[in-house]
């Protein structure tokens, strides 16, 4: 029987649009976004990904906001992924499809969203979605391709490269869960066993944190000389884009 714990999505349903952050513009341009100012916890953000891991039939999904550190001093240079700091800002958890994609739809003016996009089923799922969205007048929520993926939707060296960078985080204090205990529960659930990146989709929570820890740092950010805003990928899933007649 599915697990539906949609009740904890309201649990962050407060200020949930993340009204605490507000923008931050380069000094010789006002129209060009640099990061985030966060003037509740008193520190800046270059860029905020998402990881969106899809409820299964037999499991909860779970989604998880990262958002990647900006010193003062570095706010004008790329970043160094090894000396970086990373919060997770918030975090939501169920069974009911359209719940958790609204949770994402919330956030999704500031947050890039990274998942599995070659999930033809949740991809299926998220194209009606989106549908029933433009039907109505409102914005369509975007999902990127996370790295590591391979064609065939393998999840293998996703996970690897997700844990490895993770453990690394946490063994050098850069990996900040105080505003995130339903994802420390289930960080605490998950065996330290080697076999475990052949189950990603077993550990939801943990799947999620891997695909915006994994964008973050695969994705470059935009140069002050590039085009586009920080927190973007360099591709895009469109949300409008019939998955019977694509490549996904």
């Amino acid at each position: 029987m599915a697990s539906d714990r949609c009740s904890e999505i309201a649990f962050f349903k407060e200020g949930s649009r993340m009204k605490e952050l507000h923008p931050i513009f380069y000094q010789n341009d006002p129209a060009r976004l640099i990061g985030w100012e966060d003037r509740k916890r008193n520190r800046s953000y270059r860029r905020l990904f998402g990881g969106l891991a899809w409820p299964q039939l037999d499991r909860p999904g779970f989604a998880v906001i990262v958002a990647e550190g900006l010193p003062e001093e570095a706010a004008y240079r790329m970043p160094d992924h090894d000396h970086v700091v990373l919060y997770v800002l918030r975090e939501a958890e169920g069974g009911d499809f359209e719940q958790l994609m609204r949770f994402c739809m919330d956030h999704s003016g500031k947050v890039a969203w990274h998942g599995n996009v070659n999930d033809k089923t949740n991809i299926r799922l998220l194209y009606e979605f989106n549908r029933t969205q433009s039907d109505a007048g409102r914005l369509q929520l975007k999902l990127m391709p996370a790295p590591y993926i391979s064609s065939g939707g393998d999840l293998a060296e996703l996970f690897d490269y997700g844990i490895r960078r993770i453990t690394s985080l946490g063994k050098e204090g850069t990996l900040i869960l105080t505003e995130s205990p339903m994802l420390k529960a289930r960080l605490d659930n998950v065996p330290r066993d080697k076999e475990i990146v052949n189950h990603a989709e077993e550990y939801p929570g943990l799947l999620a944190l891997c695909f915006a820890v994994s964008a973050l740092c695969y994705y470059p950010c935009v140069g002050l000389q590039g085009k586009g805003k920080p927190g973007r990928a360099l591709t895009e899933y469109d949300p409008l884009s019939d998955p019977v007649n694509s490549e996904i």
